[in-house]
């Protein structure tokens, strides 16, 4: 999965922004959470990407990703399936 904040605490974004001004909850295929209360800017700041890797399996052909907000919306830039051989 693929993060960055481009709106709160980059210029021209939202309003003041900064830490805490979103933050979220990923889970992969309904198992453990993978990020638990994630805030993308406390992580690594504004308008910086990050690469989070969860290794995950897949029985049923359907990769299910659940996101539940705390503060704000979750924000996803990408997601990438690399398979295991």
């Amino acid at each position: 999965m693929h993060f960055a904040e481009i709106y709160f605490g980059v210029p021209g974004g939202g309003s003041g922004g900064g830490v805490g001004s979103r933050v979220f909850d990923v889970n992969v295929e309904g198992g453990a959470i993978e990020l638990d209360n994630y805030d993308i800017v406390a992580d690594v700041g504004p308008g910086t990407a990050v690469v989070k890797s969860f290794p995950v399996n897949v029985t049923d052909g359907n990769v299910d990703v659940d996101f539940t907000s705390v503060t704000n919306q979750a924000k996803l830039s990408a997601f990438e399936i690399v398979p295991l051989v």
